[in-house]
């Protein structure tokens, strides 16, 4: 027989041969066709309606990949599991068969994969440490009916990795590098086509087609790692154009670096980062790389000295908040969590079942950051660390485990480039190594691996990366003199057919989980419509089947909303004396959330649910005459908004509501909800209604006065160490008072006080401190609205303030509103509609003079309002300007007639009002409204007791549907 060369393996522990080339390039098939729609496939519920260009090639690729919106599901990207669980499931099977019907030669990359003496050694032996750890901590978990889809998810991670890095060849790991390459190339392109044709704001950052900004640039970050290695190092030198081949990969780099910086993700910086000190690290001799080493622990150890010496805010600016959120709230309770249960932890989504108990109670200590997502009701879904929240899941095992697996790979590939110095594929390794380093350290300060898209990503370069360097038979393959000789006998391994049924089982998972998540696509359009016994099959059906644990919390929680609207409105239609509705379909909410609230403590919006449903319940039972059930119920009602008060320290409507149902609640009580909800931002004209009761109660300047007392004996002592804790929003919460009982030196005198209090404590109270410097710019406009130098200064340090949190000001807040007063009130009217199409570019005409007429009315209220020294016919002027700008809302017609009212012009007050109720759709409000005005007209110098700072057509919060942010 002619004898072929072998390759020199040094490490002759655990070595295997190539598998066949026919199964290699069939999981390379499966891998690219995957691979493909998990990066591109989305299913939005709906496309933007803002109008394309003419001719524009972008809309059919957009509609194509987005599916025509015929499968729309809530967030859009859910398809992308769907697409990665498919793959993993025909790659499982592969490798089954594999086992059952392949012609393995001397040694078998899956075969000896199962040996004892091997795991350790390879990345393999630490994967099954996870899985077990997962199966163990989720089976034992609170909640092992949530665990069990994040045990399932862990499982087909392995599902995808394993196929790939024991079946491919080295020159298919290779093409499978550059599929990759190519894709992510493509991924880069059509998000920066579609940010110039599509975006609002062309300048805005990149988020296009992934989620969001960071988890677009964790997608992109290996197409910059892997195509730079490349160029520089070269991929494979056997290939027929290698010097086309890196150009090829430089072009790549550079559109996907361009792509990355448009993100403006700094976890991905880190990332690169990373990527450059392994290649040089892989690249250096034994003394080299201790050297490298030493010089890393000096840049960690230097840069934690600087965030401790100078603070995040002043290493990272405007854009520290986020950053802070994580090291200094989600990263500490993931902490506490993992020293709950060190070894093996909650089970899967055991930091997203149980931080929520924690951070409600976090938040309120720094709002701006604890509940940085807090208006969509989520926080806090991960901890923005995947080692640490992978130890509050599964435990230091599980954590050590995973992070094993990634130190074994990589230690394989320093050994296998000091052996094969001359390797073909020596630059391939290299890239593929530092772009496994580069994901590794991003997800240490990201949530995408945690997302749709990313997974398969990341588990393809580093499956890829093992096919290269895994280790090769060193015994050298001969040629048979007879052909037939040639192919080696079947060998059976019991291990195929479990891992058939195990493909089946996942793709049948998929599926459902598919299913499960155009069911909960169709909760909110069904409930919308009130076809809620189908809105409660869906999300029935999604609370059973989704696998991410998060997501599967996120349909209990329509399960619920969907039995509680189903309650409530059977009792709003049916007639007061009629005995009330199905009373199953509430005690089943009820049931619901008890459990959640067992499996989640205080997440989202359990305590909000639980007040509505008792809250129907006793008025059902009222109908029936159990008055002991009303009084159950009502207790149940009232503790459960008191609840929710404390799990959403700042949603205004929820302290209204509570205040209604308990309205014997103590002065100091209210005054401490009240205090509470300033810690969030300013006291804006919301708060009126809140306020103005308290000047009823006789105690309310005495308990007022103790709390004063308390905060003056803070002013001089650290944040630590203040008596009260909410010292700076006693001060605030006089302010305002003495604001609308007219006494502007007062109100000025104690916002001084409270910014004495924020000063030294800004960069933690950053919100609060904002909304304390908005209130004394209002203060400051009120006593002198033609021209205050100190209103616009601090109005412009609020807005500062909230730039740091990388929040912006516009129509939408409390801050730009004002600042669209101030620029009307003091610049005039051209300059505010500069203003305005500064902050929206692509606005029509007509949307600028809406924006304008409701400054202009909102102008007026104010300095009827509040100003005492404004000249009454600048208010009118407005209230004017306001109704010919917009003469179909209600508002402007109010406070046209007040303004009327004020300067004595009777005959245009009496127009005013006959619009007014024109155009009021409530006659009852409009009735309402008028009686105000009558009541301003007999006093005429006095303003009337309750203002309107919406439109009267618009319900009040309190009654407005609480679940629009999901």
């Amino acid at each position: 027989m002619t004898q072929l060369p072998a390759e020199h393996v040094p490490d002759p522990v655990a070595v295997a041969p190539r598998a066949d080339s026919s199964w290699s390039r069939a999981a390379l098939a499966i891998a690219i066709v995957a691979l493909a729609a998990d990066c591109f496939i989305t299913s939005p519920s709906r496309f933007n309606p803002a109008p394309w260009p003419d001719g524009s090639l972008l809309k059919p690729i957009v509609e194509t990949i987005g599916l025509y919106a015929r499968f729309p599901t809530v967030t859009g990207v859910e398809i992308r599991n769907l697409s990665f669980a498919l793959g993993a499931a025909a790659l499982t099977l592969l490798a089954g068969l594999y086992l059952l019907i392949g012609r393995p030669r001397s040694a078998d990359p899956i075969r000896d994969g199962f040996d004892i003496d091997t795991l350790a050694r390879t990345p393999i032996g630490w994967w099954l440490l996870l899985i077990a750890a997962s199966i163990i901590s989720s089976a034992f978990s609170h909640a092992p009916r949530i665990a069990w889809g994040g045990l399932v998810i862990r499982a087909l991670w392995l599902a995808w990795w394993w196929p790939l890095a024991a079946l491919l060849t080295r020159r298919d790991a290779a093409r499978l590098a550059y599929a990759l390459l190519i894709t992510l190339a493509a991924v880069a392109g059509l998000g920066l086509w579609y940010q110039s044709v599509r975006a609002p704001d062309p300048a805005a950052r990149l988020s296009y087609p992934f989620g969001n900004e960071g988890w677009m640039a964790a997608c992109l970050l290996p197409a910059v790692v892997i195509g730079l290695a490349l160029a520089l190092f070269g991929g494979d030198k056997q290939s027929r154009s290698p010097w086309l081949a890196r150009f090829v990969a430089l072009v790549v780099a550079a559109l996907a670096a361009y792509a990355l910086h448009r993100t403006g993700t700094r976890s991905a910086l880190l990332g690169l980062a990373a990527a450059a000190f392994v290649a040089c690290f892989l690249l250096l001799n034994r003394l080299g790389r201790a050297a490298a080493i030493l010089l890393l622990v000096c840049a960690i150890s230097a840069g934690g000295w600087s965030i401790r010496e100078f603070g995040l805010q002043r290493i990272l600016g405007v854009r520290a908040a986020s950053v802070r959120s994580r090291v200094e709230n989600e990263w500490p309770l993931a902490v506490k969590l993992i020293l709950q249960k060190p070894v093996l932890g909650h089970g899967e989504g055991g930091y997203a079942m149980l931080a929520g108990q924690f951070a409600r109670d976090l938040q309120f200590n720094e709002p701006a950051i604890t509940a940085i997502d807090r208006g969509a009701g989520v926080w806090p879904a991960h901890a923005h660390n995947e080692y640490l929240e992978l130890g509050a899941d599964l435990g230091l095992v599980g954590m050590i485990a995973f992070a094993g697996a990634i130190i074994v790979t990589l230690a394989a590939v320093a050994r296998f480039l000091d052996s094969r110095p001359l390797d073909p594929q020596r630059g391939l390794a290299i890239a593929l190594a530092a772009a496994l380093a580069a994901m590794s350290v991003e997800i240490a300060f990201g949530v995408a691996i945690r997302q749709p898209g990313f997974p398969p990503i990341y588990l393809t370069v580093w499956a890829a990366l093992w096919a290269v360097i895994r280790p090769r038979s060193d015994a050298p393959l001969a040629i048979p003199a007879d052909p037939a000789a040639a192919a080696p006998p079947h060998r059976f391994h019991p291990a195929g057919v479990a891992l058939i049924a195990a493909a089946l089982l996942f793709a049948a998972i998929a599926v459902q989980d598919w299913r499960a998540s155009l069911a909960r696509g169709r909760v909110e359009a069904e409930l919308a419509s009130r076809q809620f016994a189908a809105a409660e099959a869906d999300a029935d059906q999604a609370a059973i089947w989704r696998l991410d644990p998060f997501h599967h919390l996120l349909a209990s929680i329509d399960a619920i909303r969907a039995r509680s609207d189903r309650f409530t409105d059977s009792l709003r239609t049916a007639d007061a004396g009629s005995p009330p509705p199905d009373l199953g379909v509430a005690t089943d909410a009820l049931r619901y959330i008890d459990r959640l609230k067992h499996d989640a403590p205080r997440f989202l919006w359990v305590a909000r649910l639980e007040a509505d449903v008792a809250a129907a319940l006793a008025v059902a039972h009222e109908r029936l005459h159990h008055p002991n059930e009303v009084r159950h119920y009502r207790q149940l009602a009232a503790a459960a908004r008191a609840q929710q008060c404390r799990d959403e320290p700042f949603n205004q409507a929820a302290a209204e509501t509570y205040l209604r149902f308990a309205p014997g609640t103590s002065t100091l009580d209210v005054l401490q909800l009240m205090r509470g909800q300033l810690r969030d931002g300013p006291a804006d004209d919301n708060w009126d209604g809140l306020i103005r009761p308290l000047f009823q109660r006789r105690d309310l300047d005495n308990v007022l006065a103790d709390l004063q007392n308390l905060a003056t004996r803070d002013i001089d002592q650290p944040h630590n160490q203040w008596q009260d804790p909410l010292s700076p929003e006693t001060r605030r919460l006089a302010a305002r008072i003495q604001f609308l009982r007219g006494d502007l030196s007062t109100a000025q005198a104690q916002l001084d006080e409270a910014e004495k209090l924020y000063t030294p404590v800004s960069s933690v109270l950053a919100s609060a401190r904002a909304g304390a410097l908005l209130e004394r710019a209002q203060v400051a406009f009120a006593q002198n609205p033609d021209r205050s130098a100190t209103a616009a200064d601090d109005l412009a340090r609020a807005i500062a303030l909230r730039r740091s949190l990388g929040l912006l000001s516009d129509l939408r807040d409390p801050y730009g509103r004002f600042q669209a007063e101030l620029i009307l009130m003091q610049q005039g009217e051209q300059p505010l509609r500069d203003w305005l199409r500064k902050l929206n570019p692509t606005a029509s005409a007509p949307e600028i003079d809406r924006q304008l007429a409701a400054a202009s009315s909102r102008l007026a209220q104010f300095l009827l309002t509040h100003s005492p020294t404004a000249d009454p016919a600048h208010a009118l002027n407005a209230a004017r300007r306001a109704a010919k700008l917009l003469p179909e809302d209600p508002a402007v017609w109010f406070n046209l007639a007040l303004a009327a009212i004020q300067t004595q012009h009777r005959a245009e007050a009496d127009a005013a009002i006959a619009s007014l109720r024109k155009t009021c759709r409530d006659p009852a409000q409009a009735n309402f409204l008028i009686a105000q005005l009558r009541a301003a007209a007999a006093r005429r110098t006095e303003p009337p007791a309750r203002r309107i700072s919406r439109s009267p057509e618009t319900a009040p919060a309190s009654q407005s549907q609480p679940y629009d942010n999901e």
